[in-house]
């Protein structure tokens, strides 16, 4: 896919507009050589196999009850594990946007770590247009406040799509323009898709992006004020690479330089991915953590595990665990960056 098969003639002129409204945040050279060609419509992840019938049969439903009542009807109905509901979760979000537009937004939640806002956001980056981008920010930010960066997350999914695969950088700088923090929220859900192309048929259903001979790629290849939020997304790459080896992910977060902003990320990350292994259970996660082989290691892993539980209302309680496992000084660090009093 080239980037010009995304950009149709009717968002040409909003790009013109968007481009003056961010000029401060982004050249429009960026943008400049793109030209306006016949839609070519996405294939999205959701499309293939059982995800395909599983977005149709919720089509049906939230046509005939509506979304809010539809995406109830899924909560009850789904599997009960958080990793295994979040891709049925994407394609009901993908579902509700078909049906409803942005109107349906209102019916997604946190559940299944934000899955049905991913593809929901996903969707509707590509079909609404980038100047759309601050309006899906707001609705992240009023509806979870402080807790809104996994919400956000969905829209780096659409962002990436847009911009295609091969404009990384593109995209981060399109996040940049809606979010400022270094790790999760948009630029997150740029690095998922990326390296796993979840709303690309394409690639095929099960794609995970081929190692070039460098483990760091390609986050050693962006500008430094990317890595945080690359190295962080870089575990669950890893993860999947290496069959969910936590030594080998110690060891290559190690050998970023000692206490940057990327090594603090990269530990973070596995904490983050760690909790989400364990489905959110504190005593499991912190068994994950304790492969990571200082202190401070530990803490980082502890502390990217606790952000993950502090966004599910339903798993809220263990987050504070994390913490308390931790000694001084690390606990006091990780409740202050948890926003918890100890």
């Amino acid at each position: 896919m080239s980037s010009k098969d995304f950009v149709t003639i009717k968002y040409f002129p909003l790009l013109c507009a968007l481009g003056l409204i961010i000029a401060v945040c982004l050249s429009y050279a960026i943008w400049s050589s793109l030209k306006a060609e016949d839609a070519v419509e996405p294939v999205f992840k959701a499309e293939a196999g059982a995800l395909r019938e599983l977005k149709e049969k919720w089509k049906e439903v939230i046509a005939q009850k509506g979304g809010e009542i539809a995406y109830a009807d899924f909560l009850e109905e789904a599997p009960k594990t958080n990793l295994e509901t979040h891709g049925q979760a994407h394609a009901f979000g993908e579902a509700l946007y078909e049906v409803e537009g942005i109107a349906g937004l209102k019916a997604c939640d946190s559940s299944f770590e934000f899955g049905c806002y991913h593809s929901f956001f996903g969707v509707a980056v590509y079909n609404e247009g980038i100047e759309t981008l601050p309006q899906f920010d707001a609705a992240c930010n009023d509806k979870f406040g402080r807790m809104s960066m996994p919400c956000q997350h969905g829209i780096g999914h659409g962002v990436l799509v847009y911009t295609d695969y091969e404009n990384i950088e593109d995209a981060l700088k399109l996040c940049e323009t809606i979010s400022t923090q270094p790790t999760g929220g948009c630029s997150s859900g740029v690095f998922m898709e990326y390296n796993f192309h979840t709303m690309d048929e394409a690639s095929g259903e099960n794609f995970l992006r081929p190692a070039s001979g460098d483990l760091y790629a390609p986050c050693n290849t962006l500008p430094e004020r990317f890595w945080p939020s690359c190295y962080f997304e870089q575990v669950q790459w890893w993860q999947n690479m290496f069959d969910g080896d936590f030594d080998r992910i110690a060891t290559l977060c190690e050998a970023l330089p000692a206490q940057s902003a990327a090594f603090v990320a990269c530990y973070n990350g596995a904490g983050n991915y760690a909790a989400a292994q364990a489905h959110l259970d504190a005593e499991k996660t912190q068994q994950l953590c304790a492969r990571m082989k200082s202190d401070l290691q530990k803490a980082l892993c502890h502390e990217g595990a606790s952000w993950l539980m502090r966004a599910n209302p339903e798993k809220e309680k263990e987050a504070p665990k994390m913490c308390e496992a931790l000694a001084e000084p690390f606990r006091t660090t990780c409740f202050q960056k948890l926003d918890f009093s100890s």
